[in-house]
């Protein structure tokens, strides 16, 4: 699995969010991927992070070493946020940095149970329009979502299963004091637990009762 990297048709569908835009790359690392949304379109990249990870800054990238916390105090428009990958711990700053952008592309991996983003990050985009998602496959186990303008209210989470056969519903037989035929009755759980325990009283009533004997 290449870290961080887009496949071929996310870049296709990146190019359209990003095309003649100034894109944050939040959490930069090496900027490969800054460099990357450059050649798909972008004006400008402003690439983010507390590391500088090489010296050579590639051509249409403006690198700030900085933090998270102290550039949301700086800086209030954010065109574009691209998240690659982000950490599954805190981020109350990246929070805040999403929350002044128009625009949140994600790139990150959540199979083999794990998952890109802490609680603030999805508690976040659950709160912004889904406007592209490309999930992840076997050749690329990178999952891409592009997200659009702030909802008044969360959306509903949708949780990705994998399809299985429906298990056949077993025969229910009907008790030797029911009609045949007839619809075996639904109890509720505390109907249930109340007649267990009628059922455990009974017993220890017939116990009592062979002990005097």
């Amino acid at each position: 699995m290449q870290y961080g990297k887009l496949s071929k048709q996310q870049k296709v569908v990146v190019s359209k969010f990003v095309k003649d835009r100034t894109v944050h790359d939040l959490g930069c690392g090496d900027m490969e991927v800054s460099q990357e949304l450059v050649e798909l379109g972008a004006r400008i990249v402003i690439a983010i992070d507390e590391y500088k990870m090489r010296t050579n800054i590639p051509r249409g990238v403006k690198f700030v070493r900085t933090s998270f916390q102290r550039y949301a105090q700086r800086y209030s428009d954010i065109d574009v946020a691209f998240v690659s990958w982000p950490y599954n711990y805190g981020g109350n700053a990246l929070g805040e940095l999403l929350l002044r952008a128009q625009l949140v592309i994600y790139l990150g991996v959540n199979t083999h149970l794990t998952m890109c983003g802490c609680y603030f990050f999805w508690n976040h985009v659950l709160h912004r329009r889904v406007l592209r998602v490309l999930p992840a496959t076997p050749d690329h186990e990178q999952d891409l979502v592009v997200y659009g303008e702030l909802l008044p209210e969360a959306r509903e989470p949708k949780v990705r299963r994998e399809p299985r056969a429906r298990p056949a519903r077993p025969r229910v037989e009907p008790r030797p004091d029911e009609e045949p035929g007839k619809t075996p009755e639904v109890l509720s759980r505390a109907e249930r637990v109340r007649r267990q325990l009628e059922e455990i009283e009974k017993a220890r009533q017939i116990d009592r009762i062979l002990a005097l004997q």
